[in-house]
């Protein structure tokens, strides 16, 4: 009779450890799993840290597959109001149509250089320091893409042929690409283009 109460002592003493070791692993489970959680949401905010996810910053342009990372967003405040923008010139003002609206922004953060428009044969900058348009051409002045480029110029300016010629536009090719000595030119339509 004896041996009754050993054995049920012997028994409370193994529930009661088993009753430890179940908690203890339910401790240590649930803190594995707050580790892992956390481990995952730091690393899903540090590798979002280091991305720049501002829209025109990085990307392309949907039509060129052209870098955009380097344009500068315009903001809300420096465009201006009205579908017409005048821009004087040393022959008088020229009305064109408000380009700010669709421009990707500006080219660089001290840059007073205006990305109106950009694709793989060509760039179109607008400089609102000097109130002059830059057209840059990748290929040959006398290729397709100068064509292209003077087409979509007036296109996004609005003006006509002799109108553009009254505005300070340039026509270049940047070094690296096929540089033509004695750049820049003029668009090809007015009278003096050099081609």
């Amino acid at each position: 009779m004896i041996r009754a109460p050993i054995l049920a002592s012997i028994t409370f003493i193994a529930t009661s450890d088993l009753a430890a070791v179940t908690n203890t692993m339910k401790r240590s489970y649930i803190i594995a799993v707050v580790l892992v959680i956390t481990f995952v949401l730091v690393g899903y905010f540090v590798s979002n840290s280091f991305k720049d996810t501002s829209p025109a910053t990085t990307g392309t342009d949907e039509k060129a597959g052209q870098s955009l990372d380097a344009i500068i967003p315009l903001g809300a405040a420096a465009i201006p109001g009205g579908d017409k923008v005048t821009i004087g010139t040393n022959q008088g003002t020229v009305s064109v149509n408000n380009f700010y609206k669709i421009a990707k922004g500006w080219n660089g953060s001290e840059s007073t250089a205006l990305v109106i428009a950009m694709t793989s044969k060509y760039q179109i900058l607008y400089d609102v320091s000097v109130s002059a348009f830059g057209i840059y051409i990748v290929g040959d002045l006398s290729g397709p893409s100068r064509s292209d480029a003077e087409k979509r110029f007036l296109e996004i300016t609005g003006v006509s042929k002799t109108d553009a010629c009254k505005l300070d536009v340039t026509v270049n090719i940047p070094y690296g690409r096929n540089l033509i000595v004695g750049g820049p030119y003029p668009l090809s339509f007015c009278s003096a283009n050099p081609q």
